[in-house]
């Protein structure tokens, strides 16, 4: 029997989850911004022409 105020003998793997889940964000995150964005942009006449 349970007493009063005691936590779920999960509360241990939630907690551990959580934090895995705060590390790979984090993780997750940190690539993002620095992963290379390519874009294109359009090219104007004046660089166009040789000249």
């Amino acid at each position: 029997m349970e007493t009063s105020g005691s936590l779920p003998m999960s509360s241990a793997e939630i907690t551990s989850t959580i934090e895995v889940l705060l590390a790979l964000a984090e993780i997750d995150a940190s690539m993002a911004r620095r992963m290379p964005v390519t874009t294109i942009s359009p090219t104007s006449v004046g660089c166009a022409s040789a000249g």
